[in-house]
């Protein structure tokens, strides 16, 4: 769980969410990317109130280092068999944990599964709030895993939608085969980043299950990043990282080549791009227009 700053009571929460787990062999490295005093000390206490179970980690000298950075050093720093992660203002299912780890031992050949997430308006306890709640399609095959690079070929088109980390469980061994997170990607696009690496690459299960809450507010990164106008720069910088990583990786793959250079062409066209998102949000109530003028 790395964390900058949350609210105090995002962080307890989403701790909490972790120690009311169903499965019982856990351990939550808090790594600290650079937090004042005030929200590093309250971890810090509750690091030390259960030493057997939860580890603060900080980077050398308090530094800010960003998302990935922080990832990667509470990956290097686990011991467990499975990765998940959970990021300070969001909270997982209370049968998350075992769930997954039954289904990564049904499924020796997957190397990370995801589910769904609950987009989470209403976390305040608004009532009003409650009707923004949403579990979107992810638009890939369920309950059973998928070859690369299928994934990655369905969110390169926007048919399927990139999980949320929150929902994410990695096999250790991926990690000390050499991949990692991005540290490149500080605060945006880390987590689509890695799902091109896993996705272009290994066996992924994708599950029907909806396991934790997303928590939608002002404060967050994503928030951050969208009200800033950066969003756009962003996903150029992650289509152009992926062209290298490509080629790096001696991936061959002339549709997601094909997909990366559509993709990329359509994000430096903004009329295009507005009409490319417009028609894939519209596309199925054209097809059915379409396929009653047909019938006529």
């Amino acid at each position: 769980m790395p964390f900058l700053d949350p609210r105090e009571s995002f962080l307890r929460e989403a701790i909490q969410s972790i120690e009311d787990q169903t499965y019982v062999n856990w351990e939550l490295l808090l790594i600290d990317d650079g937090s004042a005093a005030p929200l590093s000390n309250v971890a810090v206490r509750i690091a030390g109130s259960r030493p057997d179970r939860i580890r603060y980690i900080e980077h050398v000298g308090h530094r800010n280092l960003g998302i990935s950075a922080s990832r990667n050093r509470g990956i290097a720093a686990a011991r467990g068999e499975f990765v998940a992660f959970l990021d300070a203002d969001d909270v997982w299912d209370r049968v998350q944990l075992e769930e997954q780890v039954r289904l990564l031992h049904k499924h020796p050949e997957a190397a990370m599964l995801y589910g769904n997430t609950l987009y989470w308006h209403s976390w305040e306890g608004d009532s009003n709030t409650a009707m923004n709640d949403a579990v979107y399609d992810l638009g890939a095959p369920l309950n059973q895993v998928i070859d690369p690079p299928t994934i990655l070929r369905l969110i390169l088109t926007r048919r399927a939608s990139p999980p949320c980390m929150t929902a994410i469980m990695v096999r250790r061994k991926v990690f000390d085969d050499g991949v990692d997170f991005e540290e490149s990607f500080p605060r945006h696009y880390e987590d689509q980043v890695f799902l091109a690496k896993m996705a272009s690459r290994f066996p992924i299960y994708v599950s029907d299950r909806c396991w934790g809450k997303y928590r939608q507010h002002t404060e967050s990164m994503t928030a951050a990043g969208d009200d800033s106008g950066t969003a756009l720069t962003w996903r150029l910088k992650y289509l152009q990282w992926m062209s290298t990583y490509f080629d790096d990786a001696g991936i061959e793959d002339r549709t997601l080549r094909f997909l990366l250079r559509l993709e990329t062409g359509m994000l430096r066209n903004r009329y295009i791009d507005v009409a490319a998102r417009f028609y894939r949000l519209w596309r199925g109530r054209i097809r059915r227009c379409l396929a009653k003028l047909r019938g006529r």
